[in-house]
């Protein structure tokens, strides 16, 4: 007797003969498959070639869904699902690239641990940083995750993958000085450049895509900018406005006076009550690939260091944090968590440490 319970001998025309009965799907798409053998080595061969793997008593079957098409249908599903933004959606796809490339057309069945572990190291070999890698590895993750859960594949290879630690260290975390933030705030008031309006409003810790999606209509008569929507640089030619970035995001954060006479300034300028606040010189809501290339050349004028905006707003917080704002305050001022401001949003400067070691002397030498 055959010792797999689902290989079944039958007597065909005086023959023996074994026939394998496989339940395969779930639901809509339970189905049987059936075959029938001269020998029970070959049943037994036909049942491990069919039947990849078991998940809750149920077979996952070997089917031709490339790499291609499974991250389609989940980049497809996340959006239907309506919980990501455009730009994240761009994201997640340049993230996958770096398997799609050389295993793209491979099946999902037969990529293995090992074949992603040889892509970690060229990624590793090109200089990549942990965070990349280990980000793009958790996207990837989240795509066999799903072919796991619809018994596309037996297993998810990603969780496989022995590159723990794997990639160089990021640069540290860099801020502008509080006296350069001043420098900065000095250049942008004393400027005719028709954007100064808008590095202001950075300069209150805005997201890149919160300052080029504002109307005039955001500025209330009590000085708060209401940050109600986004604008992401999808492509090299797409831009989109959406929800801002994420529920935080989603506030008011009062300006100082001189950012508002720099808002008013410019809705006289462009003779309108209310439209984009910030628009190119064509008069057209500005690309914020636009706006960023913009802030740099007025901090190169300036003859500072040229950081990009995500410094800028790190910059912001650091300098609130130095000045006594308390970390709940802060995030929400920038319309993120406590945890990302501590882990993302502040740094060090040589002067609070040195104020630090002062502080720790008068403690050591007065006991209190």
């Amino acid at each position: 007797m055959p010792r797999d319970q689902r290989i079944k001998s039958i007597s065909v025309r005086g023959r023996t003969r074994y026939r394998v009965t496989l339940d395969v799907g779930t639901g809509a798409n339970r189905h049987q498959q059936r075959r029938t053998f001269d020998s029970v080595k070959n049943a037994e061969r036909w049942i491990a070639e069919t039947a990849i793997g078991r998940q809750d008593g149920e077979i996952v079957t070997r089917q031709g869904m490339t790499l291609n098409a499974a991250c389609t249908d989940w980049l497809a599903h996340k959006t239907a699902l309506g919980t990501l933004r455009p730009k994240t959606v761009h994201d997640y796809r340049l993230a996958l690239r770096c398997f799609t490339i050389p295993l793209g057309e491979r099946p999902v069945q037969g990529i293995t641990a090992a074949d992603l572990e040889k892509i970690i190291e060229g990624l590793v070999a090109a200089g990549r940083t942990k965070r990349t890698i280990d980000y793009n590895r958790g996207i990837l993750q989240q795509v066999f995750a799903r072919l796991v859960r619809h018994k596309k594949v037996a297993t998810n290879p990603v969780l496989a993958i022995d590159v723990a630690g794997a990639g160089r260290e990021s640069a540290p975390l860099v801020a502008y000085t509080s006296s350069e933030l001043a420098q900065i705030w000095s250049g942008i008031k004393a400027s005719s450049d028709p954007l100064r309006h808008a590095y202001a409003l950075t300069l209150h810790g805005l997201r890149l895509s919160e300052v080029v999606a504002l109307r005039f209509s955001d500025l209330d008569s009590t000085g708060h900018i209401t940050i109600a929507r986004s604008r992401v640089h999808v492509s090299k030619t797409v831009s989109s406005i959406g929800a801002p970035k994420s529920v935080k995001s989603a506030r008011r954060v009062k300006i100082n006076d001189a950012a508002i006479q720099l808002v008013k300034s410019e809705r006289r300028r462009q003779g309108v009550l209310d439209g984009p606040m910030v628009v190119d010189p064509a008069g057209r809501p500005i690309r914020p690939e636009s706006y960023s290339d913009a802030w740099k050349t007025m901090v190169t004028y300036l003859g500072l260091p040229v950081h990009d905006l995500r410094v800028v707003r790190r910059s912001v917080e650091t300098a609130m944090r130095d000045a006594g704002v308390p970390v709940h305050i802060t995030a929400a001022v920038m319309g993120h968590s406590e945890e990302m401001s501590k882990r993302h949003y502040t740094t060090a400067h040589k002067e609070p440490m040195d104020e630090a070691i002062d502080t720790l002397t008068r403690v050591m030498q007065s006991g209190a």
